[in-house]
């Protein structure tokens, strides 16, 4: 008997060995822990993924897996002051599907600063943020587009926001 949304997590022994000799998919969510400020759980990108698996789940019969997290961000803040560091590792994918190529796996590693300057009742945020800091040839399995467009390499980004 599958659990509601075929999560298997909350499923028997007894239960996912029936699923498996039914021959049942097996969706992987992929989700990363990491902070989101005060107000999030540190799981919210996991949260997602494995909420639109279970949903699908209710109308498909399949098996939603536990999800995995690859990736790890590291913040720091004081006063004024943010900086961030962050990395995701996106593993290989070879089970393909007729007409797919496969994708070599890559790890994108991003950083950030920022400063929050008061003016008068108002405020300025300055920052600074380097994305695949690693010049990673990184394409997206799940994109139509991966095998013409990889995602953009190095970048800075310099800016400035007013909140008044």
């Amino acid at each position: 008997m599958l659990a509601p949304g075929g999560l298997m997590e909350h499923m028997t022994w007894e239960d996912v060995r029936a699923a498996a000799q039914a021959e049942l998919p097996v969706v992987l969510a992929v989700g990363s822990t990491e902070q989101h400020g005060p107000h999030l759980p540190l799981n919210t990108d996991s949260i997602i993924p494995v909420g639109i698996a279970a949903h699908t789940g209710r109308r498909l019969p399949l098996v939603v897996a536990p999800p995995l997290r690859f990736g790890a961000s590291l913040h720091y803040d004081q006063d004024r002051y943010h900086l961030g560091l962050e990395a995701f590792y996106h593993d290989t994918q070879d089970r393909l599907a007729a007409n797919e190529l496969p994708t070599e796996s890559y790890t994108l590693v991003e950083a950030n600063a920022s400063y929050r300057l008061p003016v008068g009742g108002s405020s300025v945020f300055l920052f600074l943020k380097g994305t695949n800091l690693l010049d990673e040839d990184a394409r997206q399995h799940t994109s139509p587009l991966k095998d013409i467009v990889p995602l953009p390499g190095r970048s800075w980004h310099f800016g400035a926001r007013a909140e008044f």
